[in-house]
Parts: structure tokens; C-alpha cells; sequence
């Protein structure tokens, strides 16, 4: 009998960290979509395209492309940690947060790249 608890006990466990792991997996899908999109730079005319929701995920700035890979996403602060193939040996880790205003209603993204800090105010209109 207590042999049939433990199972049962671990099993509960199991299903239970599985849902976690899915919703937690979930809301950094929907983090990684928000960010997504064909940004204005803060600074100059260019645009900031970012895919991060296919299987290929990629930066364009001002026509430049980057293969990038998501290292890691933090749901409390709304960062998406990126590592970057910018053509150079190592790639770099760029970052894009979500910055919102008092009223909850909209964000701009602030993109840390190349040692430099910028903030992008809105998507581009499509």
C-alpha cells in the first residue's frame, strides 16, 4: 500500500511540474511575440526588425541580419537575453526588455547591442 502511495505521489509530481514548465513555456511565447515585429529606432530613420517566434530566429538593423538564439527569458522583468552572431569569433549577448508606461497600456522596447543602449519608441506601421 505505501509502495502504491509513492507511485501515485510521484506521479502527481511529475504532472504537476509538467504543467508548470508548459505555462512558464507559454508566457515566454507570448513575451517572445510581443517583442517581434518591425521596430523605429530611437535614433535615425532606420528600422529594428525581430523574429523571434520561428524556428529561425533573427535581427535586422538597418538591413543587417543576425542569426540569434533566445539564452534565456525573465516573464517578472519582460527581458528577452539573446546571443548574437554578429560576425565576429564569439557572438555576443544582446538583450531586448519591454518598458511600459504608468498606465500598463503600452510598452517601447529598450535593445541593449554592441555596447550601446537604445530605446525603440513603436512598431513600425505594416
Amino acid at each position: 500500500m505505501a509502495q502504491m502511495t509513492l507511485k501515485t505521489t510521484f506521479w502527481t509530481m511529475m504532472v504537476v511540474l509538467g504543467l508548470i514548465a508548459f505555462g512558464c513555456s507559454a508566457d515566454s511565447g507570448k513575451l517572445l511575440k510581443e517583442v517581434s515585429g518591425v521596430w523605429t529606432r530611437g535614433q535615425g530613420t532606420g528600422t529594428v526588425a525581430i523574429n523571434l517566434t520561428g524556428k529561425d530566429k533573427s535581427l535586422v538593423i538597418d538591413g543587417q541580419s543576425y542569426a540569434a538564439t533566445v539564452q534565456r527569458v525573465e516573464m517578472g522583468n519582460y527581458v528577452v537575453d539573446l546571443k548574437v552572431q554578429n560576425g565576429s569569433n564569439q557572438p555576443e549577448l544582446w538583450s531586448v526588455r519591454e518598458s511600459w508606461d504608468d498606465n500598463g497600456d503600452n510598452f517601447k522596447l529598450v535593445f541593449s547591442h554592441d555596447g550601446q543602449k537604445e530605446v525603440l519608441p513603436k512598431k513600425a506601421s505594416s
